[in-house]
């Protein structure tokens, strides 16, 4: 399976949760602890962003994560080793410079 199969998978399952007071990688964590077996998550990044009341009724694990991600400004997604990156907007660089030459 590729990255992309492995995003498919977070759209297919939904979660039914209240989280109150948390920091949003801790409930990117749990959400794929709860409903996404065979997807890690060792290059979620810590944010400065506490959540404090967030309900997620039959929301896919997607949808659930890609709000945590704005909230945070952040980006995820899930690489070929089935790990879950999930990090601050334009921390990776490509190394490529455009310019007009």
């Amino acid at each position: 399976m590729s990255g992309r199969d492995y995003m498919a998978k977070l759209m297919d399952v939904t979660s039914r949760d209240v989280y109150n007071s948390q920091e949003a990688s801790v409930i990117v964590k749990d959400l794929i602890d709860k409903a996404v077996p065979g997807i890690t998550y060792t290059n979620v990044q810590t944010t400065t962003k506490t959540v404090t009341h967030v309900t997620f009724k039959h929301t896919s694990i997607f949808e659930a994560i890609k709000y945590l991600a704005q909230l945070a400004n952040y980006e995820f997604f899930i690489d070929a080793n089935k790990d879950l990156n999930f990090r601050p907007k334009g921390a990776a660089s490509s190394g490529y410079t455009i310019d007009n030459t």
